[in-house]
């Protein structure tokens, strides 16, 4: 039975001793050349159990619409219908591809995708689901569902407990006449708190800022000083052309091989 850590070690190299702890991989494929090197290294834990569940379908019902799907018939309307269906909002973020080799864009891709992903949780924006796209030559773009795209102004900002003299004079000198305040100081429980003005309350405002900030790789970080755009929503439409059936699949969620 397949699980994480199945490895596949055509040359037996290690026949006689264990690999699995050598390796943090879900799948561990050996390279025949070189027996240091796990040619599935790229090789998410989500991907692989994608390959497993679909494996099983197949095995079930083949077809050969797992290896070359029907492609979609997309309406833009239908993007935004079942962005409004499920209540969340869509951000896309694109920029210009580097000109670097496929194996080493996709491992930038995905740590650049990470980097936008921390970025929007650290002010307080819920992300849902994350995910890349990218020709290998052109363009990039990293899709992020989030809860919603706009905040409260407002977010309560927890102080030291009353008891602790040095530490809430600190708190009140602080904030008892920040004009970034809006509520507060006030007492809840043995704590106290206020309620300040967000630095961001409008995700594109925040990604527009911010991005250029991240210590991101030096090819793609090259290609963000270039130029990037930030998309919400309905503003999508307009730039998805020649991806729609990946937005639309992506939103949905449900593998197509699953019926």
């Amino acid at each position: 039975k397949w699980r994480p850590k199945t490895v596949i070690d055509y040359m037996n190299y290690y026949k006689d001793i264990s690999c699995e702890d050598i390796f943090n991989s879900p799948l561990i494929v050996i390279d025949p050349i070189d027996m240091r090197r796990n040619v599935a290294a790229a090789v998410s834990l989500q991907s692989y159990s994608i390959f497993v569940m679909a494996s099983k379908f197949f095995l079930e019902k083949p077809s050969i619409e797992f290896f070359f799907p029907s492609k979609l018939d997309v309406n833009l309307n239908d993007i935004i219908k079942e962005i409004k269906k499920r209540e969340i909002s869509l951000v896309m973020i694109k920029t210009n591809c580097p000109k670097i080799p496929s194996d080493i864009l996709w491992g930038e891709i995905k740590k650049t995708l990470n980097k936008f992903v921390k970025l929007i949780e650290n002010y307080d924006f819920e992300v849902i689901d994350y995910k890349s796209w990218s020709d290998e030559e052109n363009k990039i773009i990293f899709l992020i569902e989030i809860d919603r795209g706009k905040l409260r102004r407002g977010k309560i900002h927890q102080g030291p407990k009353i008891w602790y003299d040095e530490d809430l004079r600190k708190f009140l000198d602080k904030y008892i006449d920040n004009e970034r305040v809006l509520a507060g100081p006030f007492i809840k429980n043995e704590r106290i708190y206020v309620e300040i003005l967000r630095k961001y309350d409008d995700i594109k405002d925040l990604l527009i800022n911010e991005i250029k900030n991240l210590k991101l790789s030096k090819d793609i970080m090259n290609e963000i000083n270039k130029g990037f755009e930030v998309y919400v929503d309905e503003e999508i439409l307009k730039e998805c052309k020649g991806i729609e059936d990946e937005i639309l699949n992506f939103i949905r969620k449900r593998p197509l091989w699953l019926k």
